[in-house]
C-alpha cells in the first residue's frame, strides 16, 4: 500500500510538470498591439485568430511568439492600398508580424503608389524618388511622422534622390544621417540645383536648419 501512494504521488507530480511546460511554451505578454491607418478612416482588417477590427483599434494579452497576419482591403472609401507600415514582411495585402513586445501597425491608403509625405509626417508636400534604386521606408527610426525614409543602397557612381517642390520662403527643419566611405560618398542637400549642405562618412542623426527664400523651389 505503501509503494502505491508513493506511485500515485510520483504521477500527480508528473502530471502537474506536464502541465506547466505546456502553459511555458505559449506563455501571455502584456503586450499593447495597436492598428490605425493612414489616407483613410475605418478600415476594416482582417485576421483569422479573432484580431480583426475597424481602424484605429488595439488588443491586448497575445501570446508571446506568436505570428499574426492581417489582411487589408484592395480599396477603403475607394481609395486604393498602398502599403503596411510596421510589419515583419508584407505580401500583396497581408502584413505578418511576431508578438515580441508592443506593436504599432498602419496601413496607407493613397493614390500615389507611396504616400511619402504622409510617411514623414508632411501629407501637404508631395515627393518623389529616383535614381538607381529608390528611397524607401525606415520604420526603426522616426523623430515624427510615421516612420524616416532611406536612400537605397547604391554602388560606384549611383545615386538616389528624395525630392519635393516648396513655394514662398521659410525655414527648412530636418534630420539626417549617413554611413559612407569618407570624403568619397556624400549625402547632400540642394535647393534648385544649389548645394546647401553634405555629409559623408560616419554621422549619427544631426538636425539641420537652412532657410530658403524662393517659389516652387525643388529641395
Amino acid at each position: 500500500m505503501t509503494l502505491l501512494m508513493v506511485l500515485m504521488r510520483f504521477l500527480l507530480l508528473t502530471r502537474n510538470v506536464s502541465k506547466l511546460r505546456l502553459l511555458l511554451k505559449k506563455p501571455l505578454l502584456q503586450v499593447h498591439c495597436k492598428y490605425e491607418s493612414v489616407g483613410v478612416t475605418a478600415v476594416p482588417i482582417q485576421n483569422d485568430l479573432g484580431f480583426s477590427g475597424i481602424t484605429p483599434y488595439s488588443f491586448d494579452s497575445v501570446p508571446l511568439g506568436e505570428t499574426i497576419r492581417f489582411t487589408a482591403p484592395a480599396r477603403a472609401q475607394n481609395v486604393p492600398f498602398a502599403m503596411w507600415l510596421g510589419c515583419d514582411s508584407v505580401i500583396n495585402l497581408t502584413c505578418e508580424v511576431t508578438i515580441r513586445g508592443n506593436v504599432s501597425i498602419r496601413v496607407v491608403y493613397s493614390d500615389q503608389a507611396t504616400d511619402i509625405g504622409s510617411i514623414l509626417g508632411a501629407p501637404s508636400l508631395q515627393f518623389t524618388s529616383s535614381g538607381d534604386v529608390l528611397w524607401q521606408p525606415d520604420f526603426s527610426k522616426s523623430l515624427s511622422g510615421i516612420a524616416s525614409m532611406k536612400s537605397g543602397k547604391i554602388s560606384d557612381n549611383q545615386t538616389s534622390s528624395l525630392m519635393t517642390t516648396v513655394q514662398g520662403q521659410g525655414v527648412l527643419r530636418f534630420n539626417w544621417q549617413v554611413s559612407s566611405e569618407q570624403d568619397y560618398d556624400f549625402l547632400s542637400f540642394y535647393i534648385n540645383d544649389e548645394l546647401m549642405a553634405s555629409i559623408s562618412g560616419s554621422w549619427c542623426l544631426a538636425n539641420t536648419r537652412i532657410q530658403f527664400a524662393c517659389r516652387n523651389a525643388p529641395a
